[in-house]
């Protein structure tokens, strides 16, 4: 499977500070090469100028369900600007999808 994520509202829309979004997660690897289940966070990386240490953020540590499948909800940016964010495979330190979402 390829991974992807989807946003809503659509990037662009989205009010810093204000608008809480949803983060659709598909196509992502259930299991790792041994059988046990990949674990994921969502990843948010602010624009360069914003200090990273006081704007990023992150998901729960999840599984996706047997489709690939995840959704995560309520996350507000906290800062405007070209944001990324990344579904990161916790097993292996790696991103399995990226976004890139305008915030205003």
């Amino acid at each position: 499977m390829v991974a992807a994520l989807a946003i809503t509202p659509p990037s662009g829309s989205i009010t810093a500070k204000k608008t809480a979004v949803r983060i659709n997660v598909t196509g992502a690897d259930v299991n790792n090469d041994d059988g046990t289940q990949h674990r994921y966070r969502i990843r948010f990386t602010p624009p360069s100028g914003l200090e990273e240490e006081t704007v990023s953020g992150y998901s729960h540590l999840f599984n996706v369900s047997a489709d690939g499948k995840h959704e995560f909800n309520g996350y507000i940016f906290p800062g405007d600007g070209s944001w990324t964010v990344r579904l990161h495979d916790e097993e292996d330190n790696s991103d399995a999808a990226t976004l890139s979402v305008t915030v205003v």
